[in-house]
């Protein structure tokens, strides 16, 4: 039977049909589209003890992936991955001078994009 055939019939039944699925005969494998993503700009700033990064939602990103590091080009750690587009990190010292970086993650892909500038903040 025909789609239109089936659909037809399904019309003049109505709902007390049982529909069993046909059987699959060809498959077809269907590959997920390449996703760019851009590097996020980030904006950082301290706030009441707290490190505060902030940065505009990247097209077809859903997580971000936040890292820190005491020196500029010093070891980054990850210190949060987050579907937001802002990062409070509390674990800041006064007087002490961090310096972040953030990437953009697309989860049905597996992509990730370039890292941030690196953007620096004084703990006041």
């Amino acid at each position: 039977a025909t789609f239109e055939d089936v659909k037809l019939m399904w019309e003049h039944v109505g709902k007390d049909v049982k529909v069993k699925p046909a059987k699959m005969v060809n498959s077809i494998t269907v590959k997920k589209a390449e996703v760019k993503l851009t590097k996020p700009v980030i904006k950082t700033a301290a706030k009441k003890g707290k490190a505060s990064v902030k940065w505009a939602k990247v097209e077809n990103a859903d997580k971000y992936v936040v890292y820190r590091a005491v020196k500029k080009n010093g070891k980054y750690t990850k210190k949060t991955t987050t579907a937001r587009t802002s990062y409070a990190d509390k674990t800041v010292k006064k007087g002490k001078t961090y310096y972040y970086k953030v990437k953009a993650y697309n989860t049905d892909t597996k992509t990730y994009s370039k890292f941030s500038a690196v953007k620096a903040v004084k703990i006041k």
